[in-house]
Protein backbone atom coordinates (compact mmCIF):
# COMPACT_ATOMS: atom_id res chain seq x y z
CA UNK A 1 0.00 0.00 0.00
CA UNK A 2 2.45 2.44 0.88
CA UNK A 3 4.73 2.03 -2.50
CA UNK A 4 1.42 2.74 -4.22
CA UNK A 5 0.92 6.20 -2.08
CA UNK A 6 4.80 6.62 -4.00
CA UNK A 7 3.59 5.80 -7.01
CA UNK A 8 0.68 8.48 -6.68
CA UNK A 9 2.29 11.32 -5.57
CA UNK A 10 4.83 10.96 -8.57
CA UNK A 11 2.10 11.00 -10.74
CA UNK A 12 0.59 14.04 -9.13
CA UNK A 13 4.41 15.82 -9.38
CA UNK A 14 4.72 14.99 -13.00
CA UNK A 15 1.07 15.59 -13.59
CA UNK A 16 1.60 19.31 -11.99
CA UNK A 17 4.59 19.74 -14.19
CA UNK A 18 2.52 19.05 -17.02
CA UNK A 19 -0.28 21.81 -15.98
CA UNK A 20 2.92 24.30 -15.07
CA UNK A 21 4.55 23.97 -18.78
CA UNK A 22 1.05 24.53 -20.86
CA UNK A 23 1.36 27.76 -18.26
CA UNK A 24 -1.64 26.77 -15.81
CA UNK A 25 0.65 27.32 -12.63
CA UNK A 26 -1.87 27.67 -9.87
CA UNK A 27 -3.31 24.43 -10.94
CA UNK A 28 0.24 23.16 -11.14
CA UNK A 29 0.55 24.54 -7.48
CA UNK A 30 -2.32 22.70 -5.79
CA UNK A 31 -0.99 19.49 -7.52
CA UNK A 32 2.37 20.09 -6.32
CA UNK A 33 0.22 20.35 -2.59
CA UNK A 34 -2.03 16.96 -3.30
CA UNK A 35 1.73 15.36 -4.42
CA UNK A 36 3.98 16.52 -1.44
CA UNK A 37 1.33 15.51 1.01
CA UNK A 38 1.37 12.18 -0.79
CA UNK A 39 4.94 12.36 -0.29
CA UNK A 40 4.93 13.64 3.48
CA UNK A 41 2.91 10.22 4.01
CA UNK A 42 5.05 7.82 2.33
CA UNK A 43 8.37 9.21 3.76
CA UNK A 44 6.71 8.99 7.32
CA UNK A 45 6.15 5.27 6.59
CA UNK A 46 9.45 4.49 5.64
CA UNK A 47 11.66 7.50 8.10
CA UNK A 48 12.63 9.53 5.04
CA UNK A 49 13.15 12.84 6.91
CA UNK A 50 15.05 14.77 4.38
CA UNK A 51 12.89 14.03 2.18
CA UNK A 52 9.69 14.75 4.41
CA UNK A 53 11.10 18.17 5.40
CA UNK A 54 11.90 18.93 1.28
CA UNK A 55 8.25 18.00 0.60
CA UNK A 56 6.84 20.32 3.54
CA UNK A 57 9.39 23.35 2.35
CA UNK A 58 7.74 22.69 -1.23
CA UNK A 59 4.16 22.85 0.33
CA UNK A 60 4.83 26.08 2.13
CA UNK A 61 6.46 28.07 -1.02
CA UNK A 62 3.96 26.48 -3.23
CA UNK A 63 1.08 28.11 -1.16
CA UNK A 64 3.09 31.16 -1.42
CA UNK A 65 2.80 31.13 -4.81
CA UNK A 66 -1.14 30.18 -5.04
CA UNK A 67 -1.19 33.68 -2.12
CA UNK A 68 0.63 35.97 -4.81
CA UNK A 69 -1.39 34.73 -7.41
CA UNK A 70 -4.74 35.67 -5.57
CA UNK A 71 -3.19 39.04 -4.49
CA UNK A 72 -2.23 40.18 -8.23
Amino acid sequence: MIELIGWISTAAILLGAYFNARGKSALAMYIWIVGDLGWITYDMCIHNFSHLTLSGIIILLNGYGIYRLWKS
